[in-house]
């Protein structure tokens, strides 16, 4: 089902997908544009890492930091529900951001303990890292107030128990939600 909408006689052109805040959102929120842009930063690791010999570990350490952990980081908690597809192309992006950041890594070195030395939590684990931060801010009121509609503290009763302050997360039909 096609919707077209107009102004005053002119029809309206609907993006495939708008940038806001540095995060691309697309008709079905798949993230896969955001993902290909995100990836587009790889270029510059490929840079470093030919250049490797001439730096030092610690400014290829930030020459890679910088530009990955940034792209990675910016909405996570939104882009992050992304489809498993999207997220491991995301987690590729992070393996080779980490080989080149540590230096002396070939193609073929699986990239765990290089995450672990460099204390980067990998993709799946660092979504939900940050989703579990943010709910817990807003639980504590540190967010903006048009953000504590959505998860809510559940009083199940006035005694003091485990279960006390336990989010209420409303029935959903659809898994993304």
């Amino acid at each position: 089902l096609e919707i077209q909408l107009s102004v005053p006689g002119r029809p309206l052109f609907i993006p495939e997908s708008v940038k806001n805040l540095g995060l691309h959102f697309e008709n079905y929120m798949s993230f896969d544009v955001h993902v290909t842009e995100m990836s587009k930063v790889s270029s510059t690791f490929m840079y470093i890492n030919c250049i490797q010999d001439l730096l030092s570990k610690e400014a290829r350490l930030i020459a890679v930091e910088t530009p990955a952990l940034s792209h990675i980081n910016n909405g996570i908690t939104i882009w992050g529900t992304a489809n498993i597809t999207q997220l491991k192309r995301v987690q590729k992006l992070q393996n080779f951001a980490a080989k080149v950041a540590i230096g002396g890594a070939s193609k073929f070195d699986h990239a765990t303990p290089i995450l672990h030395k460099l204390q980067w939590l990998p993709i799946q684990p660092k979504v939900i890292y940050e989703q579990c931060l943010t709910s817990f801010k807003i639980m504590i009121n540190q967010l903006p107030s048009w953000l504590y509609c959505f998860p809510q503290v559940r009083n199940v009763n006035s005694t003091n128990t485990r279960q006390q302050n336990l989010l209420h997360i409303p029935r959903t039909k659809t898994h993304r939600f």
